[in-house]
């Protein structure tokens, strides 16, 4: 299904159901972080969704690999893959991200990661609860994907986490640096870069503008 009624979250006539639309994040919020992020060769996206992350980040990296236990929502990557002219640099497979004997084959130098942060149940979550207080409590848990990467993939892991998330609910996970997105005085979440040359927790506001979101 399309939805033109998305048009301020998608340069391009993304494709998904209402549900996954609402769920992917903004295109010009994902532009702007991903002009902040190094090159890397090979990048996976752990709960990539429709995949339009996969796409925008497959125009600076070598190539993109993104996962979803959704199978629907991956044959949509598929096709967003060729609206955004990325499907030369991406591939979207279907599985679990806490199964290691898919993990364990996934070749990339970063891993993003991006769970539910509100109470998730059965196929859909209330997006008027409160946040997750705590790594164990989003779905899929960011303590397990976040240990489970690090064992099968790469030490270079980077997690969109809600606003309410400080260094000491992150404690378990090591030294990080954080990143305050805003738009223009509200915060709006945070992103967690985790990397063997982050020695000590550097924390540093970012302000993307004006940018429309349902998130």
């Amino acid at each position: 299904m399309k939805f033109q009624e998305f048009n301020k979250k998608f340069t391009r006539q993304a494709i998904g159901d209402e549900i996954s639309l609402i769920e992917s994040y903004p295109e010009p919020e994902t532009r702007k972080f991903v002009e902040r992020l190094p090159y890397f060769d090979s990048v996976a996206e752990l709960c990539c969704n429709i995949g339009i992350t996969s796409c925008v980040l497959a125009e600076k990296m070598g190539s993109v690999l993104g996962v979803e236990l959704n199978e629907q929502r991956i044959k949509w990557a598929y096709e967003n893959s060729k609206v955004y002219n990325a499907d030369k640099k991406t591939k979207f497979i279907v599985g679990n991200v806490l199964d290691e004997n898919i993990l364990k084959h996934i070749k990339a130098d970063a891993v993003l990661f991006d769970p539910y942060w509100r109470p998730f149940h059965g196929t859909s979550y209330n997006r008027n609860a409160k946040f997750v207080n705590s790594i164990d409590e989003s779905t899929p848990s960011i303590r397990d994907v976040f240990y489970k990467t690090k064992d099968n993939i790469t030490d270079n892991i980077i997690i969109r986490i809600p606003r309410n998330f400080t260094f000491e609910t992150l404690k378990d996970l090591g030294k990080c640096k954080l990143e305050n997105i805003y738009s223009n005085t509200m915060l709006r979440h945070k992103i967690a870069y985790f990397s063997p040359e982050q020695k000590q927790n550097e924390e540093v506001n970012v302000n993307y503008g004006a940018w429309w979101s349902e998130r």
